[in-house]
C-alpha cells in the first residue's frame, strides 16, 4: 500500500480535478523520500508517507492521477 500526502499552496484557490495531473519525481536530500511534483501546475506535490522506508520508492519516477468522474 502507498499513502501520500498532497502538498500544495495554504492560501490557493481548491478546483474540481486539481490532482488530475502528471506527478514528476523531484530532487531529495539523501535519506529523505522524494516528492512527485505536478507537470500541471508545480504548486501541488505529492509526499510518500508509507512507513515502509525510502528505498521502496526509489524506482517510482512518474505517476498520473486522472478524474473519473465530476460532482454533479
Amino acid at each position: 500500500m502507498v499513502i501520500w500526502l498532497v502538498l500544495g499552496p495554504a492560501n490557493g484557490k481548491m478546483r474540481a480535478g486539481i490532482l488530475a495531473q502528471r506527478y514528476v519525481k523531484g530532487v531529495a536530500a539523501p535519506g529523505q523520500a522524494p516528492l512527485l511534483i505536478g507537470e500541471t501546475d508545480p504548486g501541488i506535490a505529492l509526499q510518500f508517507e508509507t512507513n515502509d522506508g525510502v528505498a521502496s520508492y526509489d524506482t517510482i519516477t512518474q505517476i498520473e492521477l486522472a478524474l473519473t468522474e465530476t460532482p454533479a
